[in-house]
């Protein structure tokens, strides 16, 4: 578990080690530059994006199970907007590269026997 400067104190970490959880807590005193920065990163920038859909900022629902849907419903739609864009970008790539399009599609890039990618 990550965790910053805040939770830095032995009673936290013996309560994440007795569940069988490895801390990773910055220490305080300690000059920044861990290297925590980049995975806390990803935490809230995925954060950031659940709090991008107006139902999700302030939980309204008493119910967990209809929260979690809401969850899930947004994890969705977060994932499809990134695959869609991931498909734009390879449209571009393979319009500029001047590649057949039907061929890219079509050829595999990888078959059974072989090792890595053609």
């Amino acid at each position: 578990m990550l965790a910053d400067r805040g939770y830095d104190h032995d009673k936290y970490r013996r309560l994440l080690w007795q569940r069988g959880i490895r801390p990773v807590i910055a220490e305080r005193g300690q000059p920044h530059g861990t290297g925590l920065g980049i995975f806390r990163y990803v935490v809230e920038r995925t954060i950031a994006w659940l709090h991008g859909f107006r139902r999700l900022r302030i939980r309204w629902e008493r119910r967990d199970d209809i929260h979690e849907a809401f969850l899930g419903l947004a994890t969705c739609l977060i994932t499809y907007r990134h695959v869609q864009r991931l498909c734009q970008d390879l449209q571009v790539l393979v319009r500029e590269a001047g590649w057949d399009r039907q061929a890219v599609l079509t050829k595999p890039l990888w078959a059974p026997g072989k090792r890595g990618l053609e």
